[in-house]
């Protein structure tokens, strides 16, 4: 005798098929983008204010570099280094460092 196989609904492996699984995932990762999105506007704030502007034309608007440097009236030197000392204040906020 061989034993017959046939699948049942217990068997269908590691995927989310549950209704209330895939709403439970979707909110866990709404609530993490939540926090994200706040500690980046407590970081925003803290900024300098040319800093924020970097953060503004870089980021958000898409500007590059030399365009941003360009608009704010600063020497490549100073933006690079506003710049990176904006970006390690983000990535010490995000635990990135």
């Amino acid at each position: 005798m061989t034993a017959n196989y046939q699948a049942s609904e217990s068997q269908r492996g590691n995927q989310f098929h549950s209704e209330t699984e895939r709403l439970a995932i979707a909110n866990q990762e709404i609530e993490e983008y939540v926090i994200t999105r706040r500690k980046l506007s407590l970081v925003y704030e803290s900024l300098k204010k040319e800093q924020q502007e970097i953060w503004e034309q870089r980021y958000i608007q898409g500007k590059y570099d030399t365009d941003v440097y360009s608009d704010m009236g600063l020497n490549e030197k100073r933006y690079y280094r506003l710049k990176g000392e904006m970006i390690a204040v983000v990535a010490d906020a995000l635990n990135l460092i």
